[in-house]
C-alpha cells in the first residue's frame, strides 16, 4: 500500500519539486544540475546514452518470436521488481 501510494502520489509530487529547482532561476547552480541529472535519471536518458532507438521495432511490426522473446524479458524485469518489493517488505514487518 505504501509502495503503491509513493508511486501513484508521491512520484509525480517528487517530480514536479524537481522540476521546479531546475527551473528555478535564483536556485544554486549546485541544486539546478542535481535536478536535471535527477530529472535525466528519472526518464532514462543516461541508460540509453549513445544508443540509436531507431534499432527498436514497434510491436505492430514484429513476429510472433520477436514478440515472444520479448514479453519473456519483460516477464524477467516483473519479476525482478517483485523479488526486491517481497523482500524489501520485511523491513516495515
Amino acid at each position: 500500500m505504501i509502495r503503491g501510494r509513493a508511486r501513484t502520489e508521491g512520484l509525480p509530487a517528487a517530480f514536479e519539486a524537481v522540476l521546479q529547482t531546475c527551473k528555478n532561476e535564483k536556485a544554486r547552480p549546485a541544486e539546478r544540475l542535481d535536478a536535471a541529472n535527477l530529472i535525466c535519471r528519472m526518464s532514462g536518458i543516461f541508460e540509453g546514452a549513445g544508443e540509436d532507438d531507431s534499432d527498436e521495432k514497434a510491436p505492430s511490426t514484429m513476429t510472433r518470436a520477436e514478440l515472444v522473446a520479448r514479453a519473456e524479458q519483460a516477464r524477467q524485469v516483473l519479476a525482478a521488481l517483485d523479488e526486491e518489493a517481497d523482500g524489501s517488505s520485511e523491513l516495515f514487518g
